[in-house]
């Protein structure tokens, strides 16, 4: 069965030859995927040699870390004058400071 348009004597009927000819010749092209392929694969193996290789450097971490006391270390407050020459009011700045300390050591 052959189905004619009304705007022009075309056939919309199922196809002709070169239709199908035409399909068949729509693929991807081969070369460029194989490509593309080989490319992943060796960015895939070289971030895997990589990951494996320097994962083996670092050092292994402990499963029990030790966690040794902070020290803190009382510094002496600090008192300053911070009125200007010629002002009505004295103004002062008292300072308390208080470090923590990782090692004991480091207190002498």
């Amino acid at each position: 069965m052959v189905v004619k348009s009304k705007n022009n004597d075309e056939d919309l009927g199922e196809g002709s030859e070169d239709e199908g000819k035409a399909k068949s010749k729509r693929r991807l092209p081969l070369k460029p995927v194989i490509f593309g392929l080989i490319g992943l694969v060796v960015l895939g193996g070289g971030a895997a040699a990589a990951y494996l290789t320097l994962g083996a450097l670092m050092p292994a971490k402990s499963a029990a870390m030790v966690a040794k006391p902070a020290v803190y270390l009382d510094v002496p407050e600090v008192l300053v004058n911070l009125s200007n020459t010629g002002g009505d009011r004295t103004q002062y700045l008292k300072v308390r400071v208080v470090l923590e300390l990782a090692d004991a050591t480091l207190t002498t």
